[in-house]
């Protein structure tokens, strides 16, 4: 068997391959109160024959002691377990939806980095840890899904009066701007719509500059904000304005992880 992992700013993931193929996949925490050495010591207690990684260099020491191995650059990773999730030889956009959002393209059988936004998965749970008291993602979702982002955000109908360009005039034009006035009535749902729709229409037109740029039309979503339904019914809702096709990948959460492993093994 062998071993894949990414320790990512906010979980460390871990797929585990045998003959080629996905047997098992871990995830746990990796914030100050996890001891991910204890986490990594029971992974390890099953034998491996090659270990491939994405994260800082101070963990090649212990893992090296397990097993032969190989570190894999975070852009090659993401864009190869992108591949290995949606073969394809067509140009695409590949977002890495995780603490912060990475975009890398796919064109010439060839990855680059086009950019990103330090909005992200990290961004969302945060905001709402400040604002409401929340860091589970799911819990944030629910409320946010019962909430009004229009009691929150200013929008371009309140400013122009139309529509603007190509934009809808209900779209934000300030997000929120209207939390500066403290009459304005908002409930912990509202906040939660609204840092949803904030972290999603970053990304989102951030997204839609990178695609752009590359003249690409079909963009890959992984990551483990990609998980979210919400979240993607909002960068959904700015990209098909473009006509910008968005797909989320399967396991999309594991996809930097599996990348390693796949683009690793072409390597050796």
């Amino acid at each position: 068997m062998e071993i894949s992992l990414d320790f990512g700013g906010s979980f460390v993931d871990v797929v585990i391959f045998k003959e080629k193929e996905i047997v098992k996949t871990v995830s746990f925490s990796n914030s100050a109160e996890t001891n991910i050495y204890k986490k990594l010591e029971n992974i390890f207690s099953n034998q491996y024959e090659k270990i491939y990684y994405v994260g800082s260099p101070k963990y090649f020491s212990f893992l090296k002691k397990h097993a032969p191995v190989t570190r894999i650059e975070e852009i090659k990773a993401i864009g190869a377990g992108a591949l290995f999730l949606y073969p394809t030889k067509k140009p695409v956009l590949i977002a890495s939806l995780g603490t912060g959002t990475c975009f890398v393209s796919f064109k010439g059988n060839c990855f680059q980095h086009v950019g990103g936004t330090a909005i992200g998965g990290g961004t969302l749970l945060g905001l709402s840890n400040l604002l409401f008291q929340e860091t589970n993602i799911n819990k944030i979702e629910d409320l946010a899904l019962k909430g009004s982002s229009k009691n929150i955000h200013l929008s371009i109908q309140e400013i122009v009066g139309t529509n603007l360009a190509k934009l809808d005039a209900n779209l934000a034009a300030s997000y929120f701007a209207k939390a500066i006035n403290k009459k304005n009535n908002y409930k912990l749902e509202d906040l939660a719509q609204g840092v949803f729709s904030l972290c999603g229409g970053v990304i989102a037109s951030t997204l839609k500059l990178a695609a752009e740029s590359e003249r690409i039309k079909t963009v890959l979503l992984g990551g483990r904000l990609a998980q979210s339904s919400l979240m993607v019914e909002i960068i959904k809702n700015f990209t098909d304005i473009f006509k910008i096709k968005v797909e989320v990948l399967n396991s999309c959460e594991y996809m930097t992880a599996i990348g390693a492993f796949s683009y690793g093994e072409k390597r050796n």
